[in-house]
């Protein structure tokens, strides 16, 4: 058996079972052969000068002192070639992967926060704003408000949920440890929504009224 375009998933304890033509003719590699799948990995910590130190490691039998290539954008990076390499927050869009010279290992990259993308679903009154980035370590959201001329924290988390009146631009910010991204403006004007609501209302009692009507006349009758 051939397994192609590894992957971690595949780690499992495979095993194989033959058959033949007698009836009872069964049989399987109890123990089987367990996979485990290794890479290199990169992490991402703070320094105390406010750079980021990202260190390249592998649980891999790797050889005696290594040489690491590190790539920021995908083009390396020479003054990098230990496990571990500093680098200054930048505003761009930025990632970082690293490899073994003379090995196949190479890890998947860490990135900053792409755009965030905002949606908004409406449910028994409410309005909920959804944050979404794709980044690599995960990043914390935090929204802002803007109203007039002032824009103002307005809550933290991927979600967010509005009451009646929270009219505004609404902005959302992806941060991880590589930098932030923050989306653009979603425009809420509430007031539509709850004239909405409240004209459903007024539509339900008023075929309650008609119902409560019709009831009547039939007792009546």
């Amino acid at each position: 058996m051939t397994i192609t375009d590894l992957r971690e998933s595949d780690a499992h304890t495979y095993s194989f079972r033959f058959y033949t033509d007698h009836p009872e003719g069964r049989y399987f590699g109890r123990r089987g052969v367990s996979l485990s799948v290794t890479d290199l990995k990169v992490t991402v910590s703070d320094t105390d000068g406010g750079d980021k130190k990202l260190t390249c490691s592998s649980t891999c039998t790797l050889p005696n002192n290594p040489t690491y290539i590190w790539y920021k954008n995908g083009q390396p990076v020479s003054q990098c070639e230990s496990a571990s390499c500093s680098v200054a927050v930048v505003s761009e869009a930025v990632s970082y992967s690293c490899a073994v010279k003379g090995s196949d290992l190479h890890s998947p990259p860490v990135y900053s926060p792409r755009p965030p993308s905002v949606s908004e679903t409406e449910f028994d009154g409410s309005v909920t704003l959804v944050c979404v980035s794709d980044s690599n370590p995960a990043s914390s959201y935090t929204w802002f408000r803007k109203t007039g001329g002032d824009t103002t924290q307005f809550g933290e988390g991927a979600s967010l949920t509005l009451a009646a009146g929270a009219d505004g631009v609404f902005y959302c910010t992806a941060e991880n440890l590589l930098g932030s991204s923050t989306s653009s403006g979603w425009t809420l004007t509430s007031a539509g929504l709850w004239e909405q609501f409240a004209l459903w209302g007024t539509v339900g009692v008023g075929s309650a009224l008609v119902l409560s009507l019709i009831t009547a006349v039939l007792c009546i009758r």
